[in-house]
C-alpha cells in the first residue's frame, strides 16, 4: 500500500494509517510505504514514532522537473504516478495499491477483497464520473499492461 503527504495533508494520513490500514492489513504480509513530500522534521519523527511498521520515504524532488513539487500548484500531482511506477518497479510480481492519504478503509472497501479484485483483474478503480480509460493515457494504460477493451 502506498501514500504520500505533506504537512497540509499530515492529519488525514495519520486518520489514514490508524484505523484504516493498521487494523485492515496483515502486517506480516502487508508493506505500507509513506513518501514525505514535504513534511516538517517534528512532523516527519512524530510519523516515524506513532508508526513504526510504516516504510518512511522523503520524495526526491532533484530527480524530477520544478513542476513535481507539491508547494507549486500541489505539483500538478506529477509525484504521483512517478512514485507508483517507483514502488512497481520495486516490488514487481506483487500487488501495488495506491491509496491517497485522505481515503479511508472502512465499511464496503475492506482491503481482502479489494486485493482479491486486482490480483484478479490487475487493476481496481474506485467509482467516478468517467472511467480509467477516459482518465488515463493510453500510453499509460500500454506500460501497465491494462487492455483498453476492459476499462
Amino acid at each position: 500500500i502506498v501514500t504520500a503527504a505533506s504537512d497540509n495533508h499530515y492529519e488525514v494520513l495519520k486518520l489514514f494509517l490508524l484505523p484504516s490500514i493498521v487494523e485492515n492489513t496483515d502486517a506480516a504480509h502487508t508493506t505500507t510505504i509513506v513518501y514525505d513530500l514535504g513534511l516538517t522534521l517534528p512532523v516527519s519523527e512524530e510519523l516515524r514514532t506513532a508508526f513504526p511498521d510504516v516504510v518512511y520515504r522523503r520524495f526526491n524532488y532533484s530527480a524530477y522537473p520544478p513542476f513535481f513539487n507539491v508547494s507549486l500548484r500541489a505539483g500538478e500531482y506529477a509525484w504521483k504516478p512517478a512514485i507508483v511506477h517507483e514502488v512497481v518497479d520495486e516490488f514487481r510480481g506483487t500487488i501495488v495499491l495506491w491509496l491517497d492519504a485522505g481515503d479511508m478503509v472502512t465499511g464496503d472497501l475492506t482491503l481482502t477483497p479489494l486485493l482479491a479484485h486486482i490480483a484478479s483483474n490487475g487493476v481496481w478503480s474506485p467509482t467516478s464520473s468517467g472511467t480509467v480509460r477516459d482518465w488515463t493515457h493510453p500510453a499509460t494504460m500500454a506500460c501497465l499492461n491494462l487492455s483498453m477493451m476492459v476499462y
